[in-house]
């Protein structure tokens, strides 16, 4: 983004984007998604997508930020909300945070 008075564009922080050319501040990332700057501009442009067994709320920054809860997991892509992640079903269990299958039995 090129904030004013700027002689070169500068990079939208961790958590927020700017994905149109002309911007003069960086807006949050997107729920469903991350912006993580180490993993190159593309993601900082247009996010990356949240992985299985996460969920990324508006101003996401990193891919493991904000895993599924322990007795719950997800196979899904893109989870904005805690409440997306899929509770273990009766009989079974989910015994670690960010899971994408139920742990046992």
């Amino acid at each position: 983004y090129c904030p004013i008075n700027s002689s070169t564009p500068v990079q939208c922080e961790d958590g927020t984007r700017s994905n149109v050319g002309g911007n003069s501040e960086c807006e949050a990332c997107p729920a469903g998604y991350y912006c993580d700057a180490s993993q190159g501009l593309s993601s900082l442009i247009n996010g990356t997508l949240c992985p299985a067994g996460q969920y990324c709320p508006n101003g996401t920054a990193l891919v493991t930020q904000i895993p599924c809860p322990v007795g719950s997991f997800s196979t899904s892509l893109g989870l904005q909300r805690e409440d997306q992640c899929t509770p273990c079903s009766p009989g079974s269990y989910c015994s670690e945070t960010g899971a994408t299958v139920v742990t046992g039995p």
